[in-house]
């Protein structure tokens, strides 16, 4: 936007009374910012009004509903910020290996944990689930984030923790796809939808009405995150592609019903 309004970072920050360095961390999202002040640079930016009330709202919105605030110190900043950009997700689609954050049991995120790293600290562990578990809320407010995912087939049969937790696991995907708001295809093994095909994304519109969307790659260690249109683009195609690759709602819950009763 201060690019859009034709002025340099020194320029800015002289017009907003700030120094260049505070701007640059602000641009950066490293440093956090009151309602007043993002006011008054939409102000001074000239922006869009019907823009500028869905930023404001934004931000008020995490003002006053930031429960992973709760979490600084416990969980790492990546991860907080996620969250904070997932609960103002008015869509998500996706493409997984893995059984999605927000559809995972209590049991299978603590067996995905003592797996990856199993001489984990306890406590440490217990605040991650909580904190993945909190995330959920988003699909059960009164006005839920759309979740559309496709999901490898090999994710809801390999058993992490044991087959009670599996058992239990794929018991609350059934339940969780009979939301309105929530749809899960699996992508069979014996279908590849193009070559490109494995890495987990996401992509998340933010706003009610949208005001952007933002593509979120998981990364070992980390998120790689891309605002760019064109890129945003792809990757919304590549998501539909897997998705229309995959079953349909009801085949995927047929398949998954199939793999409980087997376990």
């Amino acid at each position: 936007m201060r690019e859009g309004a034709g002025l340099t970072q020194e320029a800015a920050a002289r017009r907003l009374e700030r120094s260049a360095s505070s701007l640059s961390l602000i641009e950066n999202g490293v440093q956090s910012l009151r309602l007043r002040d993002l006011s008054h640079i939409l102000d001074v930016y000239k922006a869009d009004p019907s823009l500028r009330d869905r930023l404001l709202a934004i931000a008020d919105q995490e003002l006053q509903r930031g429960w992973w605030d709760g979490f600084k110190g416990l969980i790492s900043a990546d991860a907080i910020d996620y969250a904070s950009v997932e609960f103002s997700a008015s869509r998500i689609d996706a493409v997984d290996g893995m059984i999605p954050g927000l559809l995972q049991t209590e049991d299978y995120v603590r067996a995905i944990n003592v797996a990856a790293e199993p001489t984990a600290d306890t406590k440490a562990i217990d605040h991650f689930v909580s904190f993945r578990m909190a995330r959920q809320i988003i699909l059960q407010r009164p006005y839920p984030t759309y979740l559309h995912v496709a999901v490898d087939e090999a994710a809801f049969r390999r058993v992490l923790g044991s087959r009670r937790v599996m058992r239990a696991q794929l018991v609350k995907i059934l339940n969780e796809c009979e939301r309105e708001n929530v749809t899960v295809n699996v992508l069979p093994l014996d279908r590849v939808p193009n070559p490109f095909y494995g890495s987990a994304f996401q992509n998340i519109q933010v706003g009610r009405p949208p005001l952007f969307t933002l593509t979120m790659i998981d990364r070992f260690s980390d998120r790689w995150v891309l605002d760019d249109e064109v890129q945003v683009t792809q990757h919304q195609a590549r998501v539909e592609g897997v998705q229309r690759a995959a079953l349909s709602k009801t085949g995927s819950c047929e398949l998954i019903r199939r793999i409980l009763s087997d376990l």
